[in-house]
């Protein structure tokens, strides 16, 4: 199978990707605080562990696609409105990410939600896509809130 043939097919993108992701996952966390009991590394062993196995599994299909190839699903690079969304999704996640800690949870979700569902349904159900943004960020304060992990519900000044 040619080099060109192997970055149309599925399944070895799907090995690079999870190869990827496996390796951001794995060093991302040891960023992670150490546990302020027991064994410090406590809280980075299953971060640990789903990084090693998403490499594992990439590892092993793109090396089957190298030997054996299955000829994989055909990858067309089109970039169609559910692309856009998901490339809005991500973008909105990442901002979220940034911006929760200074903006409070209420707020920050809101935007993030609201976003999220703007691009997946667009500004004509405006109405439905505000409705959700808001009752589902209460919502999950308040269920936090119940749980007795308060969050910080607005910017702090």
């Amino acid at each position: 199978m040619s080099n060109q043939s192997l970055l149309r097919n599925s399944s070895f993108l799907a090995g690079i990707f999870a190869i990827l992701v496996g390796l951001a996952w794995g060093f991302g966390s040891f960023t992670m605080r150490d546990a302020a009991l027991g064994d410090p590394d406590a809280p980075r062993y299953f971060p640990w562990l789903i990084s090693a196995l998403s490499v594992v599994s990439g590892i092993v299909l793109v090396i089957r696609e190298i030997l054996h190839p299955t000829g994989g699903k055909p990858v067309r690079f089109e970039f169609t409105s559910t692309y856009r969304a998901a490339l809005i999704g991500s973008v909105l996640g990442i901002v979220y990410a940034q911006v929760f800690e200074e903006a409070g949870f209420i707020p920050s979700t809101i935007i993030f939600v609201g976003g999220v569902a703007f691009a997946y349904n667009g500004f004509s159900r405006w109405k439905t896509n505000l409705v959700t943004a808001v009752l589902f960020s209460i919502a999950v304060y308040f269920i936090f809130t119940a749980l007795g992990k308060p969050l910080v519900a607005f910017p702090q000044f």
